[in-house]
């Protein structure tokens, strides 16, 4: 009878330490599954930020693009406009001086 009753005692024992590290793993499980959700809500966070400056960064590409294309085109106008001045400056030299005037109070009217 002794040995039934320690052996009980025993039992009972292992099954209170069992329900002990039952009820730890249990909290430990529902501490993880909050970690979890608080992970994936900053997952999602993150990746709609990303979603947001992959779209801002596209907006600022394409606002570049249209601002080199714009100052290309004031490069070429001014790069135009700089052959036609030294067009007339070498034509203005090729023609000499102009040639000996009176002086406009000199010519008479008709």
């Amino acid at each position: 009878l002794g040995a039934a009753v320690r052996a009980r005692s025993e039992q009972a024992s292992e099954l209170a330490s069992l329900r002990a590290d039952l009820s730890a793993e249990r909290s430990a499980a529902g501490s993880l599954r909050a970690q979890r959700r608080r992970e994936l809500a900053q997952l999602q966070e993150a990746e709609l930020r990303v979603e947001q400056l992959s779209e801002e960064l596209g907006a600022l590409r394409a606002d570049s693009q249209e601002r080199v294309r714009v100052l290309e085109g004031r490069i070429a106008d001014m790069e135009e406009a700089e052959q036609k001045r030294v067009a007339l400056e070498e034509a203005l030299a090729a023609a000499g001086p102009p040639p000996d005037a009176p002086p406009v109070a000199v010519i008479a009217a008709p």
